[in-house]
Order: C-alpha cells, then sequence, then structure tokens
C-alpha cells in the first residue's frame, strides 16, 4: 500500500520514493510506488501533476484496489525514483477545495441548502445544492458569511477517527466510509470527512467569488472562483470594463445607466429602421402584382425575403389590399415565418391552407380565410413550405 505524503502535508512537492512494481497499461506504463506526494483525483479534486523519475507524469489515479499509480511513457531505469508536484497546480487545488468547505457550509448554517455534488475543473469549480430555488440575495449572503471565515484566517486542521466515532463529531454531510475516516476541519465552522488536499488557514484560501449559478432539475449548480483564479478573474473583469468605460467615454459606475441609454437608442433605431423598410417593401406591391400577373387575371405573388418578419408581414398585406385578384405568399428567412394572403375579391381559404399544412411540416401558426402565417420553422424547412404554397396556388383559379 501506497504512503500518501500529502495526507499529512499537502505543501510538500518533491519526494523520493521506491518502486514496487511496474504494469503494462494503455498510454504507457503505470508505476506503483512505496509512497507519493501525488494526489489521484478522487472526491471531486482534479489530480496533480508533475513528474516522476525526469519523466512527465501522465496520469494520476486508483486503481480497483485503491492503490495509487503513475502513468509514465516509459519504465523508471532505477527503483529509487524521485518525484515532483506542480506546486502552483497543487496550491491551487488546495484553495478551491478548502473554499469548497467553507461556502458548502456558509449555505448549510444560513439556507439550510446541503451540498451533494462537487467538482473541480482547470477553469471554474462548482457545488451542486439540493434545491431548484436559489436567488440572488442567499447566494450573496452566503459569501458575506464564507469570506468573513476566510479573513478571520481560522486553523485548518486534519485528524483521522473511525468511522462509528464521527457520528458524534457533527460532520457536515454522514460519512458512508468504514474503517478510519480523515476529517478537515475548519475551526468552530466546518468539518468534513475529506480526503483531499487543503491549506493550513483560511487565508490563504484569500477570497472567494460566486461566477454564476445555474438549476438543472431539482438541484442548483453554483460556480465559484477562490483565491488566484477569483484574482485573475477580477482582473479580466477590471480590464473590460475599463475598455467599455473608454468606449463609452463615462466612468465605470456609470456605464449601466449609459449603456442603458444607448440600449434604448439602438432598439428606438431599429424600431425605425423597420417602419422604413416595411414601406419600402409596401411600395413595391403594385408592381409586384402586375410581374406576376397569370393568364387568367390572377396574380401569384411568391417571395423570400432577408428581412424580418415584420417587414415580410407589411409586404403581404399590401399585396392583397383591395380588390386586385391576387394570392400572396412571403417568407421572412431570418425568423422562418411565412405570411399568406388572398385579395377580397378571391376565395381561397388562407386560414384551411395553414391547417394542412401546420400538420404537413410540423409548423406553428393560424389565422383568418384571407389572411395567415406558418412560423417555427428552419431555412430549409420555410423554403420547402414556400414551394408547397406555390403549388397549391398555380391550382387556384380563384
Amino acid at each position: 500500500m501506497t504512503e500518501r505524503l500529502y495526507y499529512q502535508d499537502a505543501t510538500q512537492c518533491e519526494f523520493e520514493a521506491g518502486v514496487l512494481r511496474c504494469e503494462p497499461a494503455a498510454g504507457g506504463v503505470r508505476v506503483y510506488l512505496d509512497q507519493t506526494a501525488f494526489y489521484p483525483g478522487t472526491g471531486g479534486q482534479t489530480a496533480d501533476t508533475g513528474t516522476l523519475a525526469g519523466q512527465p507524469v501522465l496520469e494520476v489515479g486508483e486503481d480497483d484496489a485503491g492503490d495509487i499509480y503513475h502513468l509514465l511513457a516509459h519504465p523508471p531505469d532505477a527503483t529509487r525514483v524521485r518525484g515532483r508536484v506542480d506546486a502552483d497546480r497543487r496550491f491551487d487545488h488546495m484553495q478551491q477545495h478548502t473554499g469548497q468547505h467553507i461556502l458548502s457550509e456558509a449555505f448549510v448554517r444560513l439556507h439550510r441548502l446541503g451540498t451533494v455534488g462537487f467538482h473541480m475543473s482547470a477553469d471554474v469549480s462548482t457545488i451542486d445544492l439540493a434545491t431548484d430555488r436559489l436567488d440572488d440575495r442567499r447566494v450573496a449572503e452566503a459569501l458575506r458569511l464564507a469570506n468573513a471565515v476566510v479573513w478571520e484566517d481560522r486553523p485548518v486542521d486534519i485528524s483521522y477517527h473511525d468511522a462509528a466515532a464521527t457520528v458524534a463529531l457533527d460532520l457536515r454531510k454522514p460519512t458512508r466510509r468504514e474503517g478510519e475516516v480523515r476529517v478537515i476541519g475548519v475551526a468552530d465552522f466546518d468539518r468534513s470527512a475529506c480526503g483531499g488536499t487543503h491549506v493550513a488557514r483560511t487565508g490563504q484560501v484569500g477570497v472567494i467569488t460566486v461566477v454564476r449559478t445555474e438549476r438543472f432539475g431539482d438541484k442548483t449548480r453554483v460556480y465559484f472562483l477562490c483565491g488566484g483564479r477569483a484574482l485573475r478573474a477580477c482582473q479580466d473583469n477590471q480590464a473590460i470594463l475599463s475598455a467599455l468605460s473608454a468606449m463609452a467615454t463615462t466612468g465605470i459606475p456609470e456605464l449601466p445607466a449609459k449603456l442603458d441609454k444607448l440600449l434604448q437608442t439602438v432598439k428606438a433605431v431599429e424600431r425605425e429602421n423597420g417602419k422604413l423598410k416595411a414601406e419600402l417593401q409596401a411600395e413595391r406591391a403594385p408592381a409586384l402584382r402586375e410581374q406576376h400577373r397569370g393568364a387568367d387575371g390572377i396574380s401569384r405573388v411568391i417571395l423570400t425575403l432577408d428581412e424580418p418578419a415584420d417587414v415580410a408581414r407589411a409586404l403581404c398585406q399590401k399585396l392583397i389590399a383591395g380588390d386586385h385578384r391576387t394570392l400572396a405568399a412571403v417568407l421572412s428567412a431570418p425568423s422562418g415565418t411565412v405570411f399568406i394572403g388572398r385579395t377580397p375579391d378571391l376565395a381561397a381559404d388562407m386560414q384551411a391552407l395553414v391547417a394542412e399544412l401546420r400538420a404537413a411540416f410540423g409548423a406553428k401558426g393560424g389565422g383568418r380565410p384571407d389572411f395567415a402565417q406558418l412560423g417555427g420553422l428552419s431555412r430549409e424547412t420555410a423554403a420547402a413550405l414556400l414551394d408547397q404554397i406555390g403549388s397549391r396556388y398555380r391550382s387556384c383559379s380563384g
């Protein structure tokens, strides 16, 4: 059995060890040692990286027997090897993991929300809370408490207990482990069964921040950053804010009001632009009717516009205004919406046509006997639908 050096000193990143055995494996060879400082990646915490016997460690894990292996490209040349864990990565993981314990306990103390899942990736860590209702207020309250514990620089201790004795320890979450249980304690705040690496004092976590939350099923996933990750995110966000401030020629505190004003202006311009486009398209109606008039005196106007739905609607309505013996179908390609209609001097039932095509093309829509629409279509489906409408119009005698 390999002695886990990180259990007692998470800051130890260099060590010497004896090689117990080597086993062929996919991608190289699994090397088993009598002791190691490499964390194998369990309990939500990511595995360590580094070098062993001068080679990059490709993977650290536990086999089915619970023994730690180190995957190398080639077997080591000697029976005694030197290992070196990536110290910066290790400390980052320590910050994230201790920060997770603190944040999880804050949610329990303030809102009785237990953590049912934890995952650490290279960029962000997450906890899954047993609730589908988590508002910003409760997140902010948990963060205030968690960071207060961090800044009080409380000691973080490691202790070992028989599994049966952990009932008296008031662990945040009862353990299902048997035999000896490793417990991580944050003084006067949290006690949890854990095999991961942690800082010695909460002050080393630096700061905890939540970047977003996400509801899934009956749970909520909380994305958070600690320490160096939180600092880098703050620096990146500051750079973005400074750039936006310069572009908007205003101070950062005034940015929300300035951006809101700009967005309102943009929306007003877009509305006015839409009206102008609709009017311009509508002006085409008389010429389009004459251009598409058949020998039977009926104009069958079938068009595709690369314009929003309201522009296509306006043109279709203009085409069927008055007694001009016209059948119109106008597709708004960007929105996947088709508008169909007929002039009052024709008897074709657009409402019935929509009902028939809606089922055939899996579309949504409805309308009146003289004007209707179909939407919720992809560009390809909308184009096929327009072709079908064209076929129906050509067989229509009014």
